[in-house]
C-alpha cells in the first residue's frame, strides 16, 4: 500500500520514488511552510510548479472529486510540491537532501515531465550502439468507449507479440501510450508508440498480422532510428503525452479517462527487456527518508539540537540536488 506523504502524521519509512529534489533555490526561509495559495473551491495549492497549467490542473482536480478516485489521490494531486521533506544519504549520515513530495500522478503535468526524465535516464542507460526500429500502431475506433478502445489495443498488441513474425526479429523493447481526442469531437484515438530492439521486421507482414488481429485496422508505421540519442528522444516525446490537453474543457472526457486510465500501465516493457524498470530512479536508492520540515521544526521547539541544525543547514543547500551537509558532533547533554 502506497504511503500518504501529505498526511499529518508520516512514517519514516516512505518509498524514496515519491520524494523528489526541489526544483529551484530556495530563496525565503527554508523552515516556514511551502508558498503557495489555496484555492478554497478547488482545494488546490498553487504553487510555482503548477503555474503553467493552472486552469488543466483546477478542471482535473474538479473531475477527481466528482469521480471513484480515493480522498488520498485526490489529496496528492491538491498538494503537489507543497510539503518538504528531509532525506538522509545511507552512506554518508552527515549529508542530507531537502526534497518535496509530489502526486505522481499520471495527470499532473509537472509530474509527468519529471517522469519523463527518469524514463530518458534509464533507457539511455540501457540502450547500446545498435540500431533500433520505432514501430507505431493504432486502432480504428467508432465512438467506442475509451476503456473499450484500450482493452482493444493492448489485447492485440499481446497477440501481435506472439506471432511467429515478430517472436523471429523482435528480442525486446518498450511501449508507450498515447491518447489523442479528435478536435472535431469524433472520438478517442489510441495509440502505442514502441521502441524495438532486434533484427528489420517486415512491414508488410507486420500489418497484415496486425490487420488479421484488429479486424479492420492496418494503421502500422515502422522507421529505423539512427542513433542512441534519436532513440531516447522518440521516447521522451510521448512519455509525457498520455493525456491529450484538448479535453480539459469538458468534464465528462476528463472522468472518462480518469476511469479508463486506473490502474493501467502507460509504459509496457517485453521480451528480453521485460524486468527492466524504466520508472525506478537509480540516484533514489541511497536515500532514506529522516523527517517532514513540519516535524523538524515541531522537534526545533523541543530543544531537538540535531533538528535545529538540519534546519540551521538548510539554506546552504544546492539548488540543484537539494543536498547539505550536517556537522553531526553533538554536544553531551546537560545532566
Amino acid at each position: 500500500m502506497t504511503p500518504n506523504l501529505f498526511a499529518p502524521s508520516m512514517p519514516r519509512r516512505l518509498r524514496s520514488s515519491q520524494l523528489d529534489p526541489v526544483e529551484m533555490p530556495v530563496r525565503h526561509d527554508p523552515c516556514s511552510p511551502a508558498e503557495g495559495t489555496l484555492d478554497r473551491e478547488t482545494g488546490v495549492v498553487d504553487l510555482f510548479r503548477h503555474a503553467g497549467w493552472r486552469a488543466r490542473r483546477a478542471a482535473i482536480a474538479r473531475a477527481l472529486h466528482f469521480s471513484n478516485a480515493s480522498t488520498s489521490r485526490h489529496t496528492n494531486f491538491r498538494r503537489c510540491g507543497a510539503d518538504r521533506w528531509i532525506l538522509r544519504s545511507k552512506t554518508n549520515p552527515d549529508t542530507f537532501k531537502v526534497v518535496t513530495a509530489k502526486c505522481h500522478d499520471r495527470f499532473c503535468s509537472p509530474c509527468m515531465v519529471d517522469r519523463a526524465a527518469v524514463i530518458r535516464r534509464n533507457l539511455y542507460a540501457k540502450l547500446t550502439d545498435a540500431r533500433y526500429r520505432f514501430l507505431t500502431l493504432t486502432i480504428s475506433h467508432h465512438h467506442e468507449p475509451l476503456r473499450f478502445l484500450l482493452n482493444r489495443i493492448y489485447t492485440a498488441f499481446r497477440k501481435l507479440r506472439q506471432t511467429a513474425h515478430w517472436k523471429d526479429r523482435v528480442d525486446g523493447g518498450v511501449a508507450l501510450l498515447e491518447l489523442t481526442y479528435g478536435i472535431d469531437r469524433n472520438g478517442w484515438h489510441p495509440h502505442l508508440h514502441c521502441i524495438l530492439a532486434g533484427r528489420y521486421i517486415d512491414i508488410v507482414i507486420v500489418r497484415r498480422s496486425w490487420l488479421s488481429i484488429t479486424g479492420d485496422s492496418d494503421q502500422v508505421h515502422v522507421e529505423e532510428i539512427p542513433n542512441k540519442a534519436k532513440t531516447v528522444g522518440y521516447v521522451c516525446r510521448y512519455s509525457t503525452k498520455a493525456v491529450p490537453p484538448n479535453i480539459f474543457r469538458d468534464r465528462s472526457l476528463i472522468a472518462e479517462a480518469l476511469d479508463a486510465l486506473s490502474n493501467r500501465r502507460l509504459v509496457l516493457s517485453f521480451g528480453t527487456w521485460k524486468n527492466y524498470r524504466l520508472l525506478e530512479d537509480p540516484r533514489e536508492r541511497d536515500w532514506e527518508a529522516f523527517d517532514s520540515v513540519q516535524a523538524l521544526r515541531a522537534r526545533r521547539s523541543n530543544d531537538d539540537e540535531l533538528a535545529s541544525r538540519i534546519l540551521s543547514m538548510m539554506p546552504s543547500a544546492d539548488p540543484h540536488t537539494g543536498e547539505f551537509v550536517v556537522d553531526l558532533d553533538l554536544p553531551p547533554p546537560e545532566e
